[in-house]
């Protein structure tokens, strides 16, 4: 019997050799998918706990502190302190940093924005008189803006060395004679925020504390004991840029002193050298009075800026990457006008006013987040901004002197780019726009984008400003956690839990990840900027598991069909050679055993190659016997198969379809299963791919997983279609096979190819849509069982069912061409 098994392997090679190499390839692929699954699994778990934790695990905050978009999304903005209002006293920080369970207890409280210490800028002493024209510029990175301030100095000339004879339009500046021709920058607005320092060095790893200890300047001494301020030393952040930019008109003006003395009723008698050693005094008084006329002093200055007796030259200097909060630094224009730092400069030292910003509003409308501005005019502003404090000029009271002692820096770029740890002070937060401008904050606190904290200082100097509660959040960091594993989630949940019942709003930032939000913001328009969202590790965890458990069981469900179905598509193969043997005397026993041993040799030297194959890609034993167990599953279901007598039914009439479907049942029932259980498996598992594609990749965590698992899910999607082909083209003609001879027939009593192909397709469709009706639900269920969306299976059910069709007709088609 096997010498004839092998002729008959040799007469039907390249079958024999295909049929062989599919059952290899399912006793390898299914041990070595499962393998891959495990492996995935494992890799996944590994990620989680290496990347699953931040610098920190448990977000505390006072109870009702959470936003409506936060309850909403279960999402955190960056900058997150910034503009809160507090609610956690320093003696409730100790009680729990005292806690068993805390390693570290990093607090931190919003004070609000400071001007800082004024700064200023020296213009070139021009050769003759000069009207300097300027304005201040702001931008958001998408438009710019222009400060409204009036910006004019008049120079006349020098009555004598360090005295320069001006007039300027500001109010509140000096006129008449100085030593120099400066401008002084706009007010710029920086968040201070107030830190335990030893703590925020054990949480961020940079240097702190020790900074803050340095003395003061002696100039800051003398204005402390002028004015009886408290002190507030602060650190400035290192790195950062505020826009804003000056631009100076400067052009040559002809003015007689005597006239503008004249025209604004001053008469000196005589025409004298006003710019003579003994006639400063008459100078300086008589330029000192027109500010008692100021409606004739800005009706001059609007001559001299109409005058077109000379041209102007405009000069623009970028200050972005000059301007240091809190320390009031001085910078000079050459004659060329670059910019350079100055010597010899006074700065302000009012720094007694600050403000405070409510929080942005944002509203969330049929899944869209939108953000409005609360001012029509001017320079956008989306928050509302209050003043405190007193000014020294004014009101002559300074209740505080902000007094920089030293600067630090944070690198966002040591951080894990998959794990989201929002400290809430340090993000240098990036806001793009569609078409892939930054978005940046302006010089004024009710910015659209919350900048990071400028500069910090102690909680002490917090409280002194904000009250006994400045404290905004507790960053905490669960003692005895080495990685994110089940243990220590246990540990987190018990300490969340704890601090819950105290009366806390408890948030767990442990296993977040970052998330790319879509904003609406009025004034700029679409606008995408990173958000924590929280939970991520689990979901993602959770979400593999579901499909490990998916993928592999829909491929091992789908190969046992496949190798039911094709056994008895083998049989019909089998049918004239059976006939044959019998006619010449062979009995049924002995030509079901021929074919049993046909079918069995070939599932034995599968299943040894795939063991081999295994064993040179270095399988597990375990796996192994994956493969051993599916050989002999495989080779029961053949003996089935071979055992199995089908009656054919009589055939009553040919040209009825019902009668057609009827009498070639026992095979176009194996091809309905065979077809229902490839669009079901087929479907969910693109399905699968595809949700896991779009919801991980929403996260840069899940990004990261996706990468590791999706050339498996693409794998076995791949070797799922191929061998749906195949089994479907295999059905395709065994079916042809067997109505052979009548399409034969038809033809010969006249019918054309075209009324053939429709008669042969009935049958076919028919298959297909029974397969599709019982296999519609059961993916419509698998989906809302699983969550996932509903219009993803329907287009993936509408992908599968397009292939399948392109497979009929191309088989229906190659049919009618053999025939």
């Amino acid at each position: 019997m096997i010498h004839l098994v092998l002729k008959r392997w040799k007469q039907r090679k390249w079958l024999t050799l295909l049929i062989f190499l599919a059952f290899s390839a399912f006793f390898f692929l299914i041990p070595f998918n499962i393998q891959q699954v495990h492996n995935t699994e494992l890799a996944v778990e590994q990620t989680l706990e290496k990347y699953g934790r931040g610098q920190f695990d448990i977000l505390v905050r006072p109870a009702g502190s959470r936003t409506d978009i936060e309850k909403s999304t279960e999402t955190i903005a960056e900058n997150y302190i910034g503009d809160s209002e507090g609610g956690i006293s320093i003696d409730e920080w100790e009680k729990i940093k005292k806690h068993p369970l805390v390693e570290i207890a990093a607090p931190v409280a919003s004070i609000g924005y400071f001007n800082g210490k004024g700064m200023s800028i020296g213009l070139p002493e021009p050769t003759r008189q000069t009207l300097f024209s300027w304005y201040f510029t702001t931008s958001d990175g998408v438009q710019t803006y222009r400060l409204p301030m009036k910006n004019n100095l008049m120079y006349f000339g020098k009555v004598q060395e360090g005295m320069l004879v001006t007039l300027v339009d500001e109010d509140g500046l000096g006129m008449g004679g100085s030593s120099l021709l400066s401008i002084e920058l706009p007010k710029n607005y920086y968040l201070l925020v107030g830190i335990d320092p030893e703590s925020e060095e054990k949480l961020v790893g940079e240097e702190i504390s020790s900074l803050l200890d340095k003395p003061i300047s002696s100039n800051a001494e003398l204005v402390l004991e002028s004015s009886g301020a408290q002190l507030i030393k602060v650190l400035r952040r290192e790195g950062l840029d505020i826009p804003l930019k000056l631009e100076v008109d400067v052009k040559p003006i002809d003015v007689r002193l005597t006239e503008v003395f004249a025209a604004a009723g001053i008469n000196f008698g005589k025409d004298v050298d006003l710019f003579s050693p003994e006639h400063v005094d008459e100078t300086m008084d008589a330029l000192h009075s027109l500010y008692n006329k100021p409606k004739k002093k800005d009706q001059l200055m609007a001559n001299w800026v109409a005058d077109q007796t000379y041209e102007k030259t405009r000069h623009s200097i970028d200050f972005t990457s000059y301007l240091t909060p809190f320390d009031g630094k001085a910078y000079q224009l050459d004659d060329n006008y670059a910019l350079g730092k100055a010597e010899g400069h006074a700065t302000d030292q009012d720094t007694g006013i600050y403000y405070t910003a409510d929080k942005i509003q944002y509203e969330e409308v049929d899944g869209k987040i939108t953000v409005s501005k609360v001012n029509k005019e001017g320079i956008p502003e989306y928050k509302k901004v209050q003043q405190h404090g007193a000014s020294w000029t004014t009101e002559n009271i300074l209740p505080f002197l902000i007094e920089q002692v030293g600067t630090f820096s944070y690198d966002e770029a040591t951080t894990s780019s998959y794990v989201s740890s929002p400290l809430g002070i340090y993000s240098m937060q990036e806001t793009f726009t569609k078409d892939g401008k930054q978005v940046t904050s302006t010089i004024l606190p009710g910015s659209f984008v919350s900048p990071p904290a400028s500069a910090v200082t102690d909680l002490a100097s917090a409280a002194l400003i904000k009250g006994d509660k400045p404290i905004d959040a507790i960053r905490v960091k669960v003692a005895g956690i080495t990685k994110y594993n089940d243990a220590a989630k246990q540990r987190i949940d018990e300490l969340s839990i704890d601090l819950l019942e105290q009366g806390y709003e408890v948030a767990i930032v442990a296993g977040s990840s970052f998330v790319q939000k879509t904003l609406d913001v009025e004034g700029i328009g679409e606008v995408t900027e990173p958000w924590t969202t929280l939970g991520v590790a689990q979901a993602l965890e959770d979400s593999w598991n579901i499909a490990a458990i998916v993928l592999i069981g829909l491929f091992i469900l789908f190969s046992l069909t496949w190798v039911a179905t094709r056994s008895v598509f083998e049989a019909h193969i089998y049918e004239e050679e059976k006939q044959l043997l019998l006619t010449v005397g062979w009995s049924k026993r002995q030509v079901k055993r021929i074919r049993l041993l046909d079918q069995g040799l070939i599932l034995l030297v599968a299943s040894c190659v795939a063991i081999v194959l295994l064993f040179l890609f270095n399988m597990k034993i375990m796996y192994i016997g994956y493969a051993s167990i599916l050989g002999l599953v495989a080779l029961i279901v053949c003996a089935i198969s071979v055992m199995w007598d089908r009656k054919k039914s009589e055939r009553q009439s040919y040209g009825e379809r019902r009668q057609s479907r009827r009498y070639y049942r026992y095979i176009l029932t194996p091809m309905t299963v065979m077809t229902t259980f490839s669009l079901i498996v087929l479907t969910l598992q693109l399905l699968l791919m595809v949700e896991t594609f779009t919801t991980n990749n929403l996260t840069s965590l899940g990004e990261f997983i996706t990468k590791q698992t999706g050339s498996l899910q693409i794998g076995i999607i791949v070797v799922t279609v191929s061998l749906t082909i195949y089994s479907l083209t295999e059905s395709l003609e065994a079916i042809f096979k067997e109505r052979k001879e009548e399409l034969i027939m038809y033809r010969a009593i006249g019918w054309s190819r075209m009324q053939i192909t429709r008669f042969y397709s009935h049958d076919l469709n028919y298959v297909f849509i029974v397969a599709l009706v019982i296999s519609a639900p059961v993916i419509v269920a698998t989906t809302m069982m699983f969550s996932y969306s509903l219009v993803w299976a329907l287009l993936t059910l509408v992908a599968t069912v397009i292939l399948f069709q392109v497979l009929i007709v191309g088989n229906i088609i190659r049919s009618m061409i053999n025939l």
